[in-house]
């Protein structure tokens, strides 16, 4: 264990502070596992963050295949929450998405200006509409969905059937 002079137990109101001189703090945090927790974390930080980066990387060249690129992914994500549910106000999509609803609205424009999405009439409240997927937006959802089935296939193409399951549990 450490030697007895790395800690000590010092009176602090009424509780117990536990103090540590600064050259002991190694040792204490490979005795209670701090280093290894530490470094396993900033592993799967690093994992994630090359996932993401591949991930995103295959999904915008396979956009780019398709002639799919001028988009980004939240409008993807306001494509996908349409294509999900057939119609939703503004204030619907930039809760769905995570977005204020002036980011929200720039979003929106450029798919209504690209030809993804339209405006319909709230019949229950004409100074509110709806927004719904053009045709132009189901081909893309659908191109998307596609490309999302290849990035799957490609993620798990040297899995066992065993771990899929496994993986897909999860």
């Amino acid at each position: 264990g450490p030697a007895p002079e790395c800690f000590g137990l010092g009176p602090h109101k009424r509780s117990v502070l536990f103090i540590m001189t600064s050259n002991c703090a190694e040792e204490f945090y490979d005795k209670i596992g701090y280093n290894k927790m530490l470094e396993n974390y900033k592993n799967t930080l690093s994992i994630i963050s090359k996932i993401h980066s591949l991930s995103s990387s295959f999904l915008k060249k396979e956009l780019e295949n398709q002639g799919l690129a001028e988009l980004v992914s939240s409008h993807g994500n306001i494509l996908f929450q349409l294509s999900v549910n057939e119609k939703l106000s503004m204030g619907e999509i930039a809760s769905r998405i995570h977005r204020d609803k002036s980011t929200t609205t720039v979003l929106v424009k450029k798919l209504e200006t690209e030809g993804y999405v339209e405006r319909t009439k709230n019949q229950d409240d004409n100074r509110s509409f709806f927004l719904q997927l053009t045709e132009k937006g189901r081909q893309y959802t659908k191109a998307t969905s596609e490309i999302s089935g290849k990035l799957v296939s490609k993620a798990y193409e040297n899995f066992s059937e065993e771990e899929k399951k496994a993986a897909s549990r999860h």
